[in-house]
């Protein structure tokens, strides 16, 4: 299980996310939005908090090794909360993609070592 839920996590965040990142930055730079677009950036956001969710909910504790989770914790309890989690940082990488142009590849990278550095102690 934890296989699939490691190609679960790729799939999720290798897809959607930037799939999601580089709608809402289209849609920025250009100030109007076409009902498909705003098709692709409902349900990639929607399949990217849906993963997050069900990952977080079927890692591994100190008491299981793996976790089934039910519908009602993961659609009520979680994916909610995860929902306010998961778009204002897409909607962040968005800003940063529409207003750095083709920098963005340097800011995202300024922006990972940062956070590595501050994180460092948790690593």
């Amino acid at each position: 299980m934890t296989n699939f839920q490691e190609m679960k996590l790729y799939e999720a965040f290798g897809e959607s996310a930037p799939q999601a990142a580089l709608q809402i930055a289209i849609v920025l730079q250009t100030g109007s939005i076409r009902a498909m677009q705003m098709f692709t950036i409902t349900t990639s956001l929607l399949s990217l908090t849906l993963a997050a969710s069900e990952i977080m909910l079927m890692m591994d504790t100190k008491d299981q090794e793996m976790k089934e989770p039910t519908w009602k914790k993961t659609w009520i309890l979680v994916f909610p909360v995860m929902f306010f989690v998961v778009v204002p940082r897409i909607l962040t990488l968005s800003l940063i993609m529409a207003y750095t142009k083709e920098y963005v590849l340097i800011f995202v990278l300024v922006f990972v070592c940062l956070n590595m550095v501050i994180n460092y102690d948790h690593l």
